[in-house]
């Protein structure tokens, strides 16, 4: 009998992990990137033309995953470790960090970068305002 409830136990302890590890593995793009999104990219990469200094823009979906000049892309869907994005946010040269260290703009903190991260590993679904 100890060793049902034991299975079961485990069991169903395995079956509310998987759970919470599916539901929690999008971060809500409204409530938890576009904020970031915004607070941390959109002066330079945003919808106002008198701040934008780039042509990429993180306002814009086809501009969020677009292809790069280089050949790269600014995020690839489900692949956070071949999206410029990421490899920019996690930099440790001040001159591809992104926001740029040598304009004053502090780094993302880590759990924004985790945010980021789970969210294109899920497929970075998109959503309008």
């Amino acid at each position: 009998m100890g060793r049902i409830r034991g299975s079961f136990f485990w069991g169903a302890s395995l079956a509310l992990f998987v759970v919470g590890a599916v539901h929690g593995a999008a971060p809500d793009f409204s409530r938890n990137i576009r904020p970031i999104l915004s607070d941390r990219c959109f002066t330079c990469h945003g919808p106002d033309d008198a701040t934008r200094t780039s042509k990429l823009r993180f306002d814009r979906e086809e501009s969020a995953f677009a292809e790069l000049a280089s050949g790269g892309f600014v995020i690839v869907r489900g692949k956070p470790e071949e999206s410029e994005l990421i490899r920019r946010v996690k930099s440790d040269d001040p001159v591809k960090r992104m926001p740029p260290q040598y304009m004053g703009h502090a780094a993302l903190q880590p759990d924004e970068i985790e945010k980021l991260e789970a969210w294109i590993r899920a497929g970075a679904p998109w959503q309008s305002h």
